[in-house]
């Protein structure tokens, strides 16, 4: 076992070239002082669809979204047959009922939605007999079993009318107020925006003063709401609230050089962000066939379920009859691929991945007739413009869209998956259910480098991919990453 613990603190949507202009500026003197610890600010490449649910699973588990099967941040059950919401926006919240968001987010993820048998960093961790902690994140899922806090104000009322079923989590479990495995002076208004970093902070200062924890998921989320509504360019400023909660941590254990002799630091996030400039409602555009809605009085008559998140949206055919729902996902491809907004339609048909858009068609699929720059195998043909390969050096790539086949494949072997994956050009994002959207500001979702392509800060770890170059590292690399910091096997 390491003689170090793990902290690994989640900034949501923070980009590379945000963290480098809050260094730069001094705006941002604790992360800083951390990266100039460790070895520099590296890209981290997010899962597609690159949202938060689908990405944190895959930072909680180590497992692509084939495996972890959270495939967004709005999808549709076809077991239970309805609409699964993690809360797009608040709007989408009213749309299908907060508490029945909050009952998706707060239990069905965790223990439901998500596999039993993928397990989580804290689940593998506590197995090998270290103690492990979370702040509120969407993904926790332990060994240990927590009952809704009795605490003062909004959190009692909150376990009176709904919330009384106990979870699983880890030993030492602070979510939103709802659950607290000790008494601490610590509140975040039961997640309220503006309240998360605060209340993550102020957990972490205990925990570091009683030596409480080996491992540490740090969950500071504020970043990316303030990033939603003042736009990517300006998120070195939305990255103040971040900078404070790991100043006061660091403040905790002593200051950067005795938080890192107890400590190994790891700072990422979960993906970027693009800025938007329109909007585009797939709700409208298909009024003319019988969708699914949130609160649906004849869900039966539905033909189709739209799941829009941020810079995607996923369609499902609901209808039984085989070959009519391969006529009426052939007509929605053919109709949505030349839609002005729209960058590409992504399907797989027959065993092979289908990308259609403007410039034709292109299909690839697992295969041995080239490899990319992760070191997969790939067999394609056909419209190459649509991904904007390239191929040198016996790679195969794209700037604009990172490990573009792995991640689509994945995506489109989720079984909780939509029939399609409808992608946005650069600058659009799609109107959710709730008709909200994020005009002006930044969003994400989306398969390009602006949407994928998060930050990893390590300091006090001895090596961070041995195996492979890492430029390339992604988010199925972290818990590998914290399994080799505590010398635990993967197949513990």
């Amino acid at each position: 076992m390491a003689s170090r613990g793990l902290i690994l603190a989640v900034v949501d949507s923070l980009r590379p070239d945000a963290l480098e202009r809050a260094v730069r500026s001094g705006a941002a003197p604790t992360l800083a002082a951390l990266v100039a610890a460790g070895d520099g600010i590296r890209p981290l490449l997010s899962v597609f669809p690159s949202l938060t649910p689908a990405a944190a699973a895959t930072i909680a588990t180590g497992a692509p979204v084939d495996v972890h099967r959270i495939p967004s941040i709005n999808w549709y059950s076809r077991d239970e047959q309805r609409y699964v919401e993690y809360g797009t926006s608040l709007a989408a919240s009213r749309a299908f009922g907060v508490l029945s968001v909050l009952s998706d987010t707060v239990y069905n993820l965790n223990l439901a939605h998500l596999p039993r048998d993928v397990p989580t960093i804290f689940e593998r961790l506590e197995d090998a007999g270290l103690v492990c902690a979370c702040t509120t994140y969407l993904v926790f899922r332990g060994r240990h079993r927590h009952r809704p806090t009795s605490g003062p104000g909004v959190a009692r009322l909150a376990t009176a009318t709904r919330f009384r079923q106990a979870v699983w989590g880890p030993r030492e479990l602070f979510y939103a107020d709802l659950f607290a495995s000790r008494e601490l002076p610590c509140s975040s208004l039961l997640g309220l925006p503006g309240r998360r970093d605060p209340h993550a902070a102020c957990v972490a200062e205990h925990l570091l003063r009683e030596d409480a924890f080996d491992f540490l998921l740090l969950s500071l989320p504020d970043t990316d709401t303030r990033s939603h509504r003042l736009g990517p360019r300006a998120q070195h400023q939305a990255l103040a609230s971040a900078e404070r909660a790991l100043e006061r941590v660091v403040k905790a254990a002593g200051g950067v050089d005795a938080l890192l002799d107890r400590y190994a630091v790891v700072v990422c996030s979960d993906h970027g962000q693009s800025a938007v400039e329109r909007t585009l409602d797939l709700g409208r555009v298909l009024s003319d066939r019988r969708l699914l809605r949130p609160v649906d009085p004849r869900p039966a008559d539905a033909e189709l379920a739209l799941s829009p998140g941020g810079r995607i949206t996923m369609v499902y055919a609901l209808v039984d009859d085989r070959n009519r729902r391969s006529r009426l996902l052939r007509r929605l491809r053919r109709r949505l691929r030349d839609l002005p907004g729209v960058a590409f339609v992504a399907s797989k048909v027959r065993g092979e991945a289908v990308i259609e858009g403007p410039g034709g068609e292109l299909r690839f699929a697992p295969g041995d007739d080239t490899r990319d720059e992760y070191g997969d195998r790939w067999s394609f043909s056909g419209a190459t413009e649509l991904l904007e390969l390239s191929y040198a050096d016996g790679l195969v790539r794209s700037a604009r869209y990172p490990r573009a086949f792995a991640r689509l494949w994945s995506a489109l072997s989720c079984a909780t998956a939509g029939d399609l994956f409808v992608v946005a050009e650069p600058g659009v994002e799609f109107v959710d259910w709730g008709g909200a959207s994020h005009l002006g500001g930044g969003s994400h979702g989306g398969l390009d480098a602006e949407d994928s392509t998060g930050v990893l800060v390590a300091a006090g770890l001895e090596a961070v991919a041995p195996e492979r170059d890492d430029r390339y590292l992604a988010l199925t690399d972290l818990v590998p990453l914290a399994l080799r910091h505590f010398s635990v096997s993967p197949t513990h």
